[in-house]
């Protein structure tokens, strides 16, 4: 169930005394996004999803109005394989790009492209499953219930900290928009220490790329 930006009101507007509605929603959606993007906390499940045959990239295409922060683990026929750089890969294989077999290991493109290394030599379905980190973008109208209720306080202090540094405004206060980001910036800290332990779950599609 998702909650609105909404929810935040009372946790930020108590403190920011004559702000708008509206400034208060950009601030606590702009606050979340950047949470959720620094501690990878809010997490989907991905697959299972059929890997094809000489088919190395793959688009991820997260839950409506999220985007992708990073595969945060991946596995390919019940086996995990990690992440390489393409240097890292470049030392691997004489050429990784054009490599065929069982795939070890996953790189990107992109966030939301996914390429096996080797490329699958063979279809196979259900093969592929993980966990992505994902973020809201400009776009969302909320978060996830589970997101809100353990890190409502967390992303106010965001959200309070960008209100507090806008100019020329009743609330405009330096020392306290500096208050807020310390705390912000902890609470990111301590979040992202113990991001395996508080996540949520949903599913996820790709779109495989055919060379």
């Amino acid at each position: 169930m998702e909650k609105t930006w909404a929810k935040w009101y009372d946790e930020v507007l108590s403190d920011v005394a004559g702000c708008s509605q509206p400034l208060a929603k950009n601030a606590i959606r702009n606050a979340a996004i950047e949470f959720c993007d620094r501690t990878w906390v809010y997490r989907v499940e991905m697959g299972p999803l059929a890997a094809e045959a000489n088919v190395p990239d793959y688009t991820l295409e997260p839950p409506s109005n999220t985007a992708v922060v990073k595969v945060h683990r991946l596995w390919y026929d019940k086996r995990e394989i990690f992440p390489k750089t393409p240097e890292e890969l470049a030392a691997l294989f004489a050429h990784w790009p054009s490599a065929v077999g069982t795939p070890l290991y996953f790189t990107h493109r992109s966030p939301d492209v996914l390429l096996l290394v080797p490329m699958p030599e063979a279809s196979l379905q259900d093969a592929i499953t993980g966990e992505l980190a994902i973020k809201p973008t400009r776009a969302s109208t909320g978060i996830s219930a589970d997101i809100h209720e353990k890190y409502l306080e967390d992303i106010a202090y965001g959200a309070k900290a960008r209100l507090f540094a806008m100019s020329r405004k009743p609330w405009s206060d330096k020392q306290l928009s500096a208050y807020h980001q310390g705390m912000f910036d902890e609470c990111v800290g301590k979040a992202k220490v113990q991001a395996t332990k508080g996540h949520t779950r949903g599913r996820l599609r790709t779109t495989a790329h055919f060379y």
